[in-house]
């Protein structure tokens, strides 16, 4: 397809940085990029790298050792004493200190073994997931938002060609009026009409320096819009339930959904008995009945067969959260439906659009030719004149505006189907 954007060249004054200024960004690609690492995809990045930090800790809590190091320091009211024949024989001393230093190793912990680290790993995966969803949304944000930018350039242009032609015409007319062959008033309405122009490039540009605001902050740097080229013909073909498979955001709410269900498994199997072993090495110092150095082996046996309802309770919310998420899921997966159909639509609209708009530049241009030479013989108010230039900018504008649009689908269909932003081809 042959572009019919407004060329870059003659927009540069409205595009181009200051000289001397920092380098800014021009394209869509690099916008895309740019805002894929702004601070709403760190702050996604942050809380993947928080859940993956817990599922290693959960990891080694539930299957490695761990160094235990107990001091004890008293000093106790009364020392008992034994009646010898040599007299009284204290047993001990008032300060009693003792030193436990013990390896602990986890044999069997079914809640935590296999639950509960089963359970800190989907969350860590769907963690993972989120963080790289919220970067492409970010950055298919900044993608809609820069072309709205280029929109708005597309208008600005139009208007500019329009206020040009104007001042030509009044030049003209003027000249007309003075001959007496066109009316004072003719030229009074060749004035309002240059100050409504005025006055809607004023609120465009005010509207413009919003967007770039906008943009600066979703990317980090200035931006110098540059049109992109002609966008594809047709949309990937891409089937709803396979988009629903590849969206990462709901293959995160599945993990979640799993994970959830993985913790009421895990709080269930918190009543069973846990195994595990240690060894110690116990100083003591003071106590009469416990030798100063002591190395030990053992085997721990820990059950808590009732908690209350404790235990209950917390599976039942567990439960309850898995209940949510798959209600969020079944929810997301109609958007994500919805989502697809409207950006095909959206494309297919703006691909009419397009066509239409081609066609009907030539029809204006065609109407504004004519009314000006009846205009010239007398045989046309200004006011039929200044209409056709009125519409040769809409349309000049629609014109430019339509293959934006088209770009703003295929962004908007690419993210609801879960692929890149921008084909790589």
């Amino acid at each position: 397809m042959r572009s019919v954007l407004i060329p870059a060249a003659l927009l540069a004054g409205l595009w181009l940085p200051a000289a001397g200024a920092t380098a800014a960004l021009s394209t869509l690609p690099q916008v895309v990029e740019a805002a894929a690492t702004q601070p709403v995809a760190q702050a996604a990045d942050f809380r993947r790298a928080a859940a993956e930090a817990g599922a290693t800790a959960q990891w080694r809590g539930a299957w490695l050792p761990s160094l235990h190091v107990d001091a004890l320091a008293a000093r106790v009211n009364s020392v008992s004493t034994i009646q010898t024949p040599a007299g009284a024989l204290r047993l001990g001393d008032e300060d009693v200190g003792e030193l436990t230093v013990s390896l602990r190793q986890p044999i069997l912990d079914l809640a935590s073994q296999r639950y509960g680290v089963r359970a800190s790993r989907l969350d860590a995966n769907a963690a993972a997931l989120l963080a790289a969803r919220t970067a492409r949304e970010s950055a298919a944000a900044a993608g809609v938002q820069f072309l709205n930018v280029l929109m708005l350039d597309a208008e600005l242009a139009a208007i500019d060609a329009q206020t040009k032609s104007l001042h030509k015409r009044v030049e003209r007319v003027q000249a007309q009026a003075d001959a007496g062959r066109a009316l004072t008033a003719d030229v009074l309405d060749i004035e309002l009409a240059q100050a409504r122009v005025a006055q809607q490039r004023v609120r465009l540009q005010a509207r413009r320096q919003t967007l770039l605001q906008d943009l600066r902050r979703r990317t980090g740097q200035a931006v110098a819009a540059v049109p992109p080229t002609s966008p594809p013909a047709r949309l990937p073909e891409v089937a709803i339930e396979q988009a629903l498979e590849q969206r990462r955001d709901l293959q995160a709410l599945m993990l979640q959904t799993s994970a959830a269900d993985t913790k009421r498994a895990q709080r269930n199997a918190s009543a069973l008995p846990t195994l595990g072993a240690s060894v110690s090495y116990v100083r003591s110092d003071g106590s009469p009945i416990t030798p100063e150095e002591d190395a030990r082996l053992g085997v721990s046996l820990t059950w808590t067969p009732f908690t209350s309802g404790r235990r209950t309770a917390e599976a039942s919310a567990a439960a309850r959260e898995r209940d949510a998420l798959q209600a969020e899921l079944r929810e997301a997966q109609a958007g994500a439906r919805v989502q697809l159909v409207q950006a095909r639509g959206d494309f297919q609209s703006a691909l009419a659009l397009v066509q239409l708009a081609q066609s009907a530049v030539a029809s204006a241009q065609s109407t504004l030719q004519t009314r000006s030479a009846r205009f010239d013989a007398g045989r046309a108010t200004i006011d039929e004149v200044l209409d056709a230039e009125a519409r040769l900018a809409e349309q000049t504008a629609l014109t430019a505006s339509a293959e934006l649009q088209q770009w703003q689908a295929v962004i908007s269909y690419r993210l609801a189907a879960g692929l890149p932003l921008i084909a790589s081809d």
